[in-house]
């Protein structure tokens, strides 16, 4: 079993924002040599950590956007029977279970009209209870037609987003300057080279915070001061609601003290009126409508 510790987390963070990052810009990143960052990134995929390297559309390039959907159950259900059937909806991302009823989805929804259909899709099934979803505050990037060399230059990314230039190269008889000035040009803005992952697949116990905000001009300075403090690096992922002053913060403590920590930390912040927590028992990731491969790429 895998021990996700702070420069794990930290390579993990990169690779969600651009997977295609070199081991040699991770390395500088973490202060450690090109060949241990190998080392650590095949340590993660052989573990089940990272499942998958994948190209998403950015929000505006679909046309979607996110949320974060909390469901309770009565808890009847086989829960990967449950969790495996709701995911066949297009729309899931990411479903954790806490072993407690209770799940916390993640989606990317064709409009609000997309939101209620999923939101009333989750209701159908005969265990549920109830079924919150919050829109998030996501970076929606841009829209445009791709050219034909930016459509070709996906398409020989769409089964592995890392691929080098010299081989895109070499498949699709574009130039290397070319490709490198494609991939600059899309990152981030049309597409999103990323990965997906099972956080609960190392030792570390996952904990979905919710952290209820003061709504008061000091909320934008706190969330510049979680970025800043020495939670930052425990932190695998952050979700921010955008119609309340709700945030979510995934974190992976490695051992209770490490957990209790990142709680006394948390209730420094006079920014948060009150603190929840959900335990990650179980991390499903589906295909979904923002990966290229699930779509006919947009042109």
């Amino acid at each position: 079993m895998n021990i996700i510790d702070n420069k794990d987390r930290i390579i993990l963070q990169e690779l969600r924002r651009n997977c295609r990052i070199s081991h040699r810009g991770l390395a500088k990143i973490c202060g450690i040599s090109a060949p241990a960052i190998r080392a650590r990134i095949q340590n993660l995929e052989q573990t089940g950590v990272i499942t998958n390297y994948l190209i998403q559309y950015c929000l505006e390039m679909a046309k979607a956007d996110a949320y974060l959907i909390e469901v309770h159950t009565d808890g009847s259900e086989k829960v990967d029977d449950f969790v495996r059937l709701i995911g066949t909806n297009s729309m899931i991302s990411e479903v954790c279970w806490s072993g407690l009823g209770e799940y916390i989805i993640i989606a990317y929804c064709l409009g609000v009209e997309g939101a209620a259909v999923l939101s009333d899709y989750i209701r159908s099934f005969s265990p549920v209870s109830m079924v919150k979803p919050y829109p998030l505050m996501f970076s929606r990037g841009q829209s445009r037609i791709l050219t034909k060399s930016e459509k070709r230059v996906v398409e020989e990314m769409s089964e592995d987003p890392r691929l080098s230039v010299p081989d895109i190269a070499k498949r699709s008889g574009i130039s290397t300057k070319t490709i490198r000035k494609i991939i600059s040009t899309m990152n981030g803005t049309l597409f999103r080279f990323t990965l997906s992952w099972n956080p609960s697949a190392g030792i570390n116990t996952g904990y979905i915070m919710k952290l209820q905000l003061r709504e008061s001009p000091k909320t934008e300075r706190f969330l510049i001061k979680l970025e800043t403090q020495s939670i930052k690096n425990r932190i695998l992922e952050t979700y921010r609601c955008a119609i309340e002053p709700v945030l979510y913060v995934l974190v992976s403590p490695v051992t209770m003290i490490d957990y209790k920590k990142i709680l006394c930390e948390l209730r420094r912040f006079e920014e948060i009126s009150k603190l929840s927590f959900i335990t990650c028992v179980s991390w499903y990731s589906f295909p979904n409508i923002l990966w290229i491969n699930y779509r006919t790429i947009l042109c």
